[in-house]
């Protein structure tokens, strides 16, 4: 069996492939970057619930349940995050799970 010879790549394709996968690797850490952004910003979405429970003394109205899964929710994404080595969801989930967890023991604190 004849097997086919291997492609004879040019100095110029090289280079060009050189080039893509840089590109590619800049538009991956602004992506990564960006959506670290919005991670903090979705994180921060949490305090006002803390500071409305903290300042009215009261947390009858919100669900300890729903607050309870969310933690939940974040702490099996930080595992994913850590078992597949992803870095921006490590970094997000862990903010999530800190201020999932301080709404659920502000809302047991006010119960």
């Amino acid at each position: 069996m004849n097997k086919p010879l291997p492609r004879v790549q040019t100095l110029q394709s090289f280079f060009l492939k050189d080039k893509i996968i840089h590109e590619l690797e800049l538009h991956r850490l602004w992506v990564e970057r960006f959506m670290f952004m919005l991670g903090l910003f979705s994180a921060a979405m949490a305090f006002p619930q803390i500071m409305t429970i903290y300042g009215q003394k009261d947390s009858s109205q919100v669900s300890l349940t729903a607050w309870g899964f969310y933690s939940f929710s974040a702490f099996l994404w930080l595992m994913y995050g850590i078992i597949f080595n992803r870095p921006v969801v490590k970094r997000v989930q862990i903010l999530y799970l800190v201020t999932n967890l301080l709404v659920v023991l502000v809302i047991l604190w006010y119960r």
